[in-house]
């Protein structure tokens, strides 16, 4: 072979290693994104093709549950840091009264103009949307029950 084709290949090959190697950096600097950051989108992205490949319908349910507590998790650490954000969140209708609601352990203000869509009952899985105000209130824009989706039939779901 040429000098010429070989430093045409060693080219490729140092494109192809700096390519890998900023989506690697970009990956791990998106895994510790909270909603709002910058990166947050990548790092959402990730978790929906890794729910989208996972063809197991039990653990495509497990890696669900992950996600959700997962954002549970980002949302009590922007309540404590008091980081306004648009959030969304999904975790167990612990209590509803009229306008305060607790979904998954986090105080959320369900004001009347909020949509609550569909049937949402206490001790049901139910997804968020909505605002945290830079006091650390939570003002929700939307609820609606959680769906999981499965191929097959669910025989039982234990918590």
């Amino acid at each position: 072979m040429s000098l010429r084709v070989w430093v045409a290949r060693l080219a490729w090959l140092i494109v192809v290693l700096c390519l890998s190697s900023a989506a690697i950096w970009f990956f791990v600097l998106a895994s510790s994104a909270l909603p709002g950051n910058l990166l947050y989108p990548l790092k959402s992205m990730f978790w929906q093709a890794r729910l989208g490949v996972t063809t197991s319908p039990i653990n495509r349910l497990v890696a669900e549950r992950n996600y959700d507590q997962m954002r549970l998790d980002e949302i009590t650490t922007l309540v404590r840091r008091g980081l306004p954000a648009s959030i969304e969140f999904a975790g167990l209708l612990e209590q509803d009264q009229p306008e305060n609601w607790v979904v998954g352990g986090i105080p959320v203000i369900v004001p009347p103009q909020a949509q609550v869509i569909g049937e949402v009952l206490n001790h049901t899985w139910v997804q968020v949307q909505g605002k945290l105000g830079a006091d650390g209130t939570i003002r929700a824009n939307l609820i609606r029950p959680r769906e999981y989706y499965s191929s097959e039939p669910c025989r039982s779901i234990t918590r």
